[in-house]
């Protein structure tokens, strides 16, 4: 909404009511400027308070002119002579009809600013603005958090990960403001300062390993805490129109690929997919899933949780021109999830794969009744089914003593970059790659020069399988798998 000229929001949030006094009442008032503050942070009831001022304003400065009756500009000379000596004279103003009420030092310490004027406010405009908007009802923090929680959707069926981490972000801003108020408060006592002052603290704070927070990670706190403030406006429990945990952390686009690069996932070199895959080392895992699944990724540059959540159905065989084997990543299926749209996609089986005993484990999965690629996996873990296998993965990384180069960190989502390195290294374009890998379209993609080529699994088989290859032992991997 437009706000009036006469109301100046500060750096707080709250609004200040600011005139200038006539320059012929200006010897009569004794100050060329009045500033008030009208305690608000609402646009709308600023704007109330302000145009009910500006109306007694206006007829206190009818009555200083003298354009009134007696009894007004006797008035008028009673409130500036008690404003000037600070005494304890008392009258009485209605301000709909400009005349507002003082009694004691401290209303007359506030009496000059009454009976400045900004000038004539229409009666329409003063009608309509004289009711103050409703307070928002008061509700304590904690209980908020609690409520709010419970407006959240779930990742699956009796499964609220996201919920319990956006949880987590609102209640350590809960906390941090509890110890510096010394106790339980409103949601409505939050302000703008608090966030700023909360975004310093978030700045100078340290992780686990002693490290600051990235940037990105600050950013995702008050994204959260915004969304809960939405949720407080939109449920009356905090003033609409100015949420206060916007505008404070806010990452520049650069900065974030800038970071992404540094300290992101690295793609494994050739020498390290070796070491891995060797297979007197690789033995080392124990579950079939976490001997599975790094191959896996490592030939379709999937994500764990996509490659765990695969089921029996998922793997069948494409009927075009050619019989292609293929992984469909849909969201049909029990306690299914993608990180995008793009994600869901029909991705062709790579011969290695086959080769190491893949289909043969498909059909025997299928004759044993199981609808699960990989049954044994807890599909109700909180970070999902993969979790296990990426956890077990990690550590086998320590010990082939397998480290990131810099600040980036390596595990088995490095599959992923591997793949589509790899596959960019082999002249691979990347609508395929992207199409291969379910990555989302960007802007600056090549997308326009591939219209109309046929992207279907034969096609992407085609393009994509010759450049994926690792020269791995098949034979001896595929006595560890079967």
């Amino acid at each position: 909404m437009r706000v009036a000229h006469y109301l100046v929001r500060e750096p707080s949030g709250l609004f200040y009511f600011r005139l200038r006094v006539p320059l012929d009442l200006r010897p009569q008032v004794g100050r060329a400027i009045v500033k008030r503050a009208t305690r608000a942070r609402c646009p709308r009831q600023a704007l109330a308070i302000a145009t009910s001022w500006a109306a007694g304003y206006a007829a206190a400065f009818e009555a200083l002119r003298g354009r009134h009756g007696m009894a007004d500009k006797k008035l008028a000379d009673e409130l500036l002579e008690g404003i000037r000596q600070q005494g304890a004279i008392k009258y009485k103003v209605n301000l709909a009809t400009g005349e507002l009420e003082a009694d004691g030092p401290e209303d007359h310490a506030r009496a000059l600013e009454a009976i400045e004027a900004i000038g004539r406010v229409p009666s329409a405009i003063r009608a309509e603005m004289a009711a103050r908007p409703p307070a928002c009802k008061p509700l304590d923090m904690d209980e908020a958090i609690r409520m709010w929680a419970l407006t959240l959707p779930m990742d699956s069926p009796g499964k609220r990960k996201g919920s319990k981490s956006k949880r987590s972000k609102v209640e350590a801003f809960a906390a941090w403001k509890r110890a510096r108020s010394g106790g339980p408060f409103l949601v409505s006592d939050a302000t703008r300062t608090d966030f700023a002052e909360y975004f310093i603290a978030c700045k100078a704070s340290t992780t686990k390993r002693g490290k600051q927070p990235a940037p990105r990670y600050i950013e995702n706190q008050f994204l959260v805490l915004a969304l809960f403030f939405d949720w407080a406006m939109a449920s009356n429990y905090f003033p609409k129109d100015d949420n206060p945990a916007r505008g404070h952390a806010q990452v520049p686009k650069k900065e974030r690929r800038r970071r992404a690069k540094s300290h992101g996932w690295q793609a494994f070199s050739a020498a390290q997919v070796g070491k891995i895959f060797n297979p007197e080392a690789y033995a080392r895992l124990r579950t079939e899933a976490a001997r599975w699944l790094p191959l896996l990724a490592l030939y379709t540059g999937a994500r764990a949780n996509e490659l765990a959540h695969l089921e029996i159905e998922d793997c069948y065989n494409y009927l075009g021109n050619v019989a292609v084997p293929v992984f469909d990543f849909n969201f049909l299926g029990d306690h299914k999830s993608l990180k995008t749209d793009a994600s869901e996609r029909i991705t062709p089986v790579h011969p290695d794969l086959i080769a190491l005993g893949l289909w043969e484990r498909v059909e025997r999965l299928c004759e044993a009744g199981e609808t699960k690629l990989f049954p044994e996996l807890e599909f109700l873990a909180e970070n999902g089914p993969g979790n296990s296998a990426q956890s077990a993965f990690s550590r086998y990384l320590q010990r082939l003593k397998i480290k990131a180069r810099g600040h980036g960190k390596v595990g088995m989502h490095s599959f992923r970059d591997t793949a589509i390195t790899t596959m960019k290294l082999g002249g691979v374009r990347e609508e395929y790659r992207r199409e291969y890998c379910g990555h989302e379209q960007g802007e600056t993609d090549d997308h326009h020069d591939a219209y109309g080529v046929d992207l279907r699994p034969p096609s992407l088989a085609k393009l994509c399988h010759p450049a994926l290859s690792f020269g791995l032992d098949l034979p001896a991997l595929r006595k560890l798998l079967v």
